[in-house]
């Protein structure tokens, strides 16, 4: 038996018209997605770019912002005061520094922390009211004495032209090695350069008492020390 043609040609063209017409619309999509996808890889690109140029900017940036810091190892000695006096004459020199006046306060007497030895209670109350009191009274005579120091040393350098805000202090517990204390806070702080002043002592005095200097300049690492006389 013989199969019917198709007895419509025109229906025929339609739909191959319109078939024809849909791969196109497809193309195009597929054309139009990886367009799109490829612009989002170059935005992306230059996202990351800009990033690592910003990170960049960031690191020069920090490393111009580098700041000398110098600590200073003040008292209400000669030595000390020659120290003082010297940064002062270096003046505006030093506006771009930190400089951090460092004073090492003794700790309290161990004679001031004995209890009485007395099994009273009133008489240990007694005592320990009065050993309060005397704490009291060596505690404020000592930060009256560090105000003193600081205020003068700080009033030297302004005078020289350095600028208050560059200027900063620091009371710190000393132990017996005072040497010691000033190059462990300077290591600490990431200081670059420590000031001491030298006191003029002979031999045997030097062998008895210790010069602070000389201990700074043989532990002080990876910062420079400015020995003062």
């Amino acid at each position: 038996m013989k199969e019917k043609s198709d007895k419509n040609p025109a229906k025929k063209v339609a739909t191959t018209k319109k078939s024809g017409a849909k791969k196109v619309v497809a193309k195009k999509a597929v054309a139009k997605k990886a367009t799109a996808k490829k612009a989002t890889a170059q935005k992306t690109a230059t996202k990351k770019v800009a990033t690592k140029k910003s990170a960049a900017k960031k690191t020069t940036e920090k490393k111009n912002k580098f700041v000398e810091k110098i600590l200073v190892a003040i008292d209400d000695t000669g030595a000390s005061l020659k120290a003082i006096n010297y940064l002062a004459r270096l003046g505006e020199v030093l506006n771009s520094c930190e400089v951090t006046l460092y004073h090492g306060q003794p700790s309290i007497p161990p004679d001031m922390l004995e209890d009485g030895g007395s099994d009273d209670p009133e008489i240990i109350r007694a005592l320990n009211d009065e050993r309060d009191e005397e704490i009291g009274k060596w505690e404020g005579e000592q930060k009256a004495f560090t105000k003193r120091i600081f205020d003068g040393a700080k009033k030297e350098l302004i005078d020289g032209g350095i600028l208050p805000a560059n200027i900063k202090t620091r009371i710190s517990f000393r132990s017996t090695d005072i040497g010691k204390d000033i190059v462990d806070y300077a290591q600490k702080g990431g200081y670059t350069t420590i000031v001491v002043g030298r006191r003029r002592l002979s031999f045997l005095q030097e062998l008895a008492l210790g010069s602070v200097s000389y201990r700074v300049v043989k532990l002080a690492k990876n910062c420079s020390v400015w020995v003062v006389e």
